[in-house]
């Protein structure tokens, strides 16, 4: 019984990281227009883009570790 709720949360999990992801690549490319409008540099996006994605990278892995040293 517990699997089959751990499988339907992470299906879960599952379909709404892949909601998103496409409403956020759908949105990407209508924000770059925005910011290069208002005289974003082309570097200076790709390096918020690396900035935010690598924190966000940072924070799963602090949690997994967290995770595997509780268990």
């Amino acid at each position: 019984m517990i699997g089959e709720r751990r499988k339907a949360t992470y299906r879960l999990i599952g379909y709404l990281m892949i909601v998103a992801a496409t409403v956020l690549f759908g949105f990407n490319g209508t924000l770059s227009r925005l910011l290069f409008d208002d005289g974003v540099s082309l570097i200076t996006l790709v390096e918020m883009r690396m900035l935010i994605v690598g924190v966000a990278i940072l924070q799963y892995e602090k949690q997994d570790i967290q995770n595997a040293s509780a268990n």
